[in-house]
């Protein structure tokens, strides 16, 4: 199999020995979620929300800051995520295990033995328009953004697993063929 070249402006900080290979991935840093976020809140700040709930006749625009609130909520926690959050790849000679990490501490953990894999694949990114060069639906834009499955997946036990969100092609090529050859090298015995 010919040897991919390691992309110039990789993502990936990949630390190899000879018993272990990890692949550090911080997520896609998403900066246009700050202009949201800051506008909402702004407006939560300025007028208390909580205080239409006891009053009886605010109701639907009670209802609306509720959904407004809980929406803010989510917005902080995905851009928390986009900021701080990163995928840890790490495969010895028996195992691979995934992370999501937040600040270095593991939100969870999949722990695959190596004779569990059926298959190991980069999942291609999705077509953009020809037009506009953009995704052409909102699965497609959450997937560029780095919500969805990785670029790297794999089968064990009949179940999909995904790594590596912040991925582009060319570097997720190279690292399954990294991958590839520490998992499956030759045994040298004396």
């Amino acid at each position: 199999m010919p040897s991919i070249e390691k992309p110039a402006a990789g993502r990936a900080v990949v630390t190899k020995s000879a018993t272990n290979y990890c692949v550090t991935l911080a997520n896609r840093r998403l900066w246009l979620l700050l202009l949201p976020l800051c506008f909402g809140l702004i407006i939560h700040s300025t007028d208390n929300p909580w205080h239409r709930l006891t009053d009886n006749r605010s109701g639907l625009l009670g209802i609306f800051w509720i959904i407004a609130a809980a929406m803010l909520v989510l917005l902080v926690l995905v851009f928390t995520w986009s900021l701080l959050g990163s995928e840890s790849l790490l495969a010895d000679d028996q195992t691979i295990t995934m992370q999501n990490r937040l600040l270095g501490w593991p939100l969870s953990t999949t722990k695959l033995s190596v004779s569990e894999i059926s298959r190991l694949w980069v999942e291609p990114l999705p077509e953009v328009s020809i037009l506009t060069g953009r995704p052409q639906n909102v699965q497609q834009i959450a997937i560029q953004y780095g919500f969805g499955p990785g670029a790297i997946q794999l089968t064990a036990n009949g179940k999909l697993y995904s790594f590596g969100r912040a991925l582009d092609q060319a570097e997720a090529n190279y690292l399954l063929g990294e991958i590839n050859d520490f998992l499956y090298r030759p045994c040298v015995s004396n």
